[in-house]
């Protein structure tokens, strides 16, 4: 724990956050989420016997969940007492669903988009050489275009009025190019990017987003380790090693922090700092990467510095992923189980 000792300091904090004021976008999917208890090979072997018999059911434990970049990491900003805009898309289903999920959390729906089309996925949690991994099916459904002539002048007013805007699922949205250009013009406020994983993307916008980056259109650029090199890959780097990337990526583009979220460690350039992971046994691994990066949008919020973002951001993402119902952690969720760890 010699790295958290910066807890003691920044926890009493977080009783400021009710302060602030944050928009999220553009992304919601109702999740539904397939617990297996094994390997991926045993899993496949399974699946492969069921098929040569002409098919049949599997009994597995599943859950409907929130999910979506954008409304998970309202949702953990929200437990911890941020005030949320979230602007999204989805179904008339999809708006009731939310206001279930956010119940009694400062979150505004206000400026939910209904289309006809929910986004939807199929999240299988399973162990791939003994490690926790999710592999998720995605519909995007209405979120396949989502950029900013679908804001109304009231979503621009929240937006400017918002200390830092966060936006995900760039992956799946095919117009995020559009809505991040389009954004950097409508407000001066500190854009936030998670893009999730780029390898099902077009080359040409990823070699578009790229460009912008270099242009210094987005502030903070938040990646786990797959995303990291193959974005730093793309512009000359050829390792295998996630913080080697970091940095070159780092070096390579304009952004005022890049972050970086792995099993293992985390880091933040161009400060180089690096903070070890918590060694806990997850009971879910779907949305810790949201939790992770609300961590470190409190952390912005509170003018934290970058060692002390990290840690706030690990303790965050593993207090969520140890909780059996699923919920995010508000502020005496997370100083017991701080306690609880030490």
């Amino acid at each position: 724990m010699k790295e958290y000792q910066e807890l003691a300091r920044i926890i009493p904090r977080l009783k400021d956050l009710v302060k602030y004021k944050v928009t999220v976008m553009p992304d919601f999917f109702i999740d539904y989420i397939v617990a297996i208890n094994e390997e991926l090979k045993e899993f496949y072997e399974l699946l492969n016997k069921v098929a040569q018999g002409g098919g049949g059911n599997l009994t597995i434990r599943g859950e409907i969940v929130r999910g979506g970049n954008a409304a998970n990491t309202a949702s953990a900003l929200a437990s911890l007492g941020v005030n949320v805009y979230l602007i999204v898309v989805t179904s008339r289903l999809g708006k009731a669903l939310l206001e279930y999920f956010m119940d009694g959390l400062p979150v505004n729906l206000d400026h939910v988009k209904i289309s006809e089309r929910e986004s939807k996925t199929v999240a299988l949690e399973l162990y791939f050489n003994n490690k926790k991994v999710n592999i998720m099916l995605s519909d995007p459904g209405s979120l396949k275009c989502f950029e900013a002539s679908l804001l109304s002048d009231e979503d621009i007013r929240v937006i400017d009025q918002s200390e830092i805007i966060g936006v995900f699922n760039w992956n799946l949205n095919e117009c995020s190019n559009n809505l991040i250009k389009e954004l950097r013009e409508l407000t001066s406020r500190p854009l936030l990017l998670d893009t999730g994983d780029p390898r099902v993307a077009n080359i040409n916008r990823v070699n578009e987003l790229l460009r912008m980056l270099m242009n210094g259109v987005v502030d903070y650029l938040s990646l786990n380790e797959n995303e990291v090199i193959f974005y730093a890959s793309k512009l000359g780097y050829s390792a295998n090693d996630p913080l080697r990337a970091a940095r070159y990526l780092y070096n390579m583009i304009n952004v005022r922090r890049l972050y970086v979220h792995t099993p293992s460690l985390v880091a933040a350039f161009p400060d180089d700092i690096v903070v070890k992971t918590l060694e806990i046994k997850p009971i879910r691994v779907t949305g810790a990467g949201d939790t992770w990066n609300a961590g470190i949008i409190a952390g912005l919020l509170l003018d934290l510095n970058a060692k002390e973002q990290l840690v706030l951001a690990n303790i965050l993402a593993a207090c969520y992923i140890t909780r059996v119902d699923g919920k995010h952690c508000k502020l005496e969720d997370l100083i017991k189980f701080i306690e609880a760890i030490r």
